[in-house]
């Protein structure tokens, strides 16, 4: 079982947002219920390319809260359709070519409310809706309009097309942060070609930084294939993922879409045995199981697959059936050409997303 180390300064934000989340689209209809499992294969290996386009426990008071979220001791036996849309999303719903996403409002401690408990485990688990957070960055100069330009300054060098394109894995450490954020090892800022800036940079990737990215709730569909593998796609030329377009920072001056921004989704699923978790997509994207890395593809490229199967790495990433553990997904779409995001999974997803440090039990 593994602790997250929740500091006291952060306990009241945190918990608003949470609140938020255990009161979005994670209660679920009574019909539909399916199973969320299948049997594993052998791992899948990214494909390259150019882009086109401590622990402890303290009362809280100035120390450290531990939270155990490791723990076993009931069984999901499926998964329950959610309603969808949830009346959370803000902007309009829209359709990919497998499932639904949606933005839902911008990231703001004092719209939260006080902290309930619907987003408990349960038997019926989360449901087929999983919200995330995504991060709106002006993009370095080259695609900005006048609006963005007057605000250069907070441009990321980062993210616009100055850096292109390779597969690079061994960009973030194989252990997840305490924070529950990637780790950046510094590969890429003196790579051939190179692909990142700094280790300052990545640090705004995945955290709320004032004036140079601007957060909101996003809501992802996935829907089941009537076989227990669970789908979300939007990867085809005619269904991209775009969720910040109108928003945010604004569309890019010469594009029809928002570009330059980072998702991240943390959830937890029950180990029954056989599941298997796949991901497609460009630019970055690491998954984590367990604090565990299970995916690297790292740099700036066209979509890219790769797969975990949990069973044939399971002593790797600490799992036993039986147990509930994290998973913890990170990407970033950096190049102003395509924007793919595509989820496969048997996953038995037991709760709707959350912000770190705290997951609800």
């Amino acid at each position: 079982m593994r602790p997250i180390l929740l500091s006291s300064s952060d306990l009241a934000r945190v918990l608003a947002a949470a609140s938020w989340l255990s009161l979005v689209g994670c209660s679920a209809s009574s019909s539909g219920l399916v199973s969320g499992t299948s049997n594993g294969g052998g791992q899948g290996l990214p494909a390259g390319g150019a882009d086109s386009g401590s622990s402890g426990t303290s009362a809280v008071g100035g120390n450290d809260l531990s939270i155990d979220i490791g723990q076993g001791g009931y069984a999901p036996t499926g998964v329950v359709d959610s309603v969808w849309p949830p009346e959370q999303c803000t902007a309009n719903v829209v359709s990919a070519s497998v499932g639904a996403y949606c933005l839902g409002p911008e990231v703001n401690e004092a719209d939260q409310q006080q902290i309930a408990d619907d987003n408990a485990d349960s038997a019926a688990g989360c449901g087929t809706t999983i919200w995330g957070i995504v991060r709106d960055f002006i993009g370095f100069p080259g695609n900005l309009t006048e609006e963005q330009a007057a605000l250069v300054t907070y441009a990321s060098p980062d993210f616009g097309g100055v850096y292109c394109c390779n597969v690079l894995q061994g960009m973030v450490f194989p252990d997840l942060g305490a924070d529950q954020k990637p780790v950046y090892t510094g590969l890429g800022a003196t790579s051939d070609p190179q692909l990142m800036t700094s280790q300052q940079d990545f640090d705004k990737w995945y955290n709320d930084v004032e004036d140079f990215n601007i957060p909101y709730y996003v809501a992802f569909h996935l829907v089941d294939n009537g076989s227990g593998i669970f789908t979300f796609s939007a990867a085809t030329n005619d269904s991209q993922y775009f969720p910040l377009d109108n928003a945010g920072w604004g569309n890019d001056s010469n594009a029809q879409h928002n570009f330059s921004f980072t998702t991240e989704i943390h959830t937890r699923f029950y180990y029954h045995g056989g599941e298997v978790f796949s991901f497609t997509g460009d630019d970055d994207l690491w998954v984590f199981i367990n604090g565990k890395l299970a995916i690297d593809i790292g740099g700036i490229h066209v979509a890219s697959t790769d797969t975990v199967r949990l069973d044939e790495q399971a002593s790797a990433l600490g799992i036993t059936v039986g147990n509930v553990y994290t998973m913890d997904l990170f990407n970033a779409e950096r190049h102003p050409s395509d924007s793919n995001f595509q989820i496969e999974t048997s996953m038995n997803f037991v709760d709707c997303g959350t912000v770190p440090p705290i997951i609800l039990k």
